[in-house]
């Protein structure tokens, strides 16, 4: 799940959510933890990158899962539980269209603080959405292939398949499923109209 996503699967999984203790609304970098720089999904991503933010509230890390990454303002910003969920506080998944729409419907929040931007800066450099994008693109594949050698272990199978992972990339921004994974985008720049 991404944002809202993310706390609704640690909330079901025993994770409360709450009030994070300041707004994020903005470009901030995360930083993977130990066990993320380990994580099969994201080994091969860079410690530190940049993600869009726009989240008041957290979610606490389920009994069981582990914590992937953390930025300055929220300490939970990924989690994985077992071989079946993950959790993204931080969006990957924003065009410059939604971050529009957010700036557009939900402007009132883009209050002075340590941890929020004004609209200029979050409209700024939209090259930023692309490498989103990619990094997006990245953690679609991982989870495709990772669902897939889960599926080939209970089938018998010795590889994943590139072709597998590419397909399950380009179900969009809506859902991914790679064999048990589900990502499910529940940003509110992607149904507000």
């Amino acid at each position: 799940g991404v944002c809202l996503g993310a706390q609704l699967a640690a909330d079901v999984l025993g994770g409360p959510v709450t009030r994070n203790r300041q707004q994020e609304i903005g470009w901030f970098d995360v930083s993977l933890t130990a066990a993320g720089q380990q994580s099969s999904l994201f080994r091969e991503f860079p410690d530190r990158f940049l993600a869009f933010h726009w989240h008041g509230d957290t979610f606490a890390i389920p009994p069981g899962a582990i914590r992937l990454a953390s930025s300055e303002a929220c300490e939970n910003q990924a989690f994985q539980y077992q071989d079946r969920v993950v959790g993204l506080q931080f969006h990957w998944d924003y065009s410059l269209a939604g971050v529009q729409r957010m700036v557009q419907h939900c402007g009132h929040e883009l209050v002075a603080g340590p941890t929020i931007q004004h609209a200029r800066e979050l409209l700024a450099a939209p090259e930023r959405l692309e490498r989103t994008q990619e990094l997006l693109d990245q953690l679609l594949d991982a989870i495709a292939i990772a669902g897939q050698i889960i599926v080939g272990q209970e089938l018998g199978a010795t590889r994943p398949d590139a072709a597998f992972a590419a397909s399950v990339r380009m179900i969009g921004l809506s859902v991914a499923v790679g064999a048990g994974f589900a990502l499910v985008f529940l940003g509110l720049g992607d149904v507000i109209p």
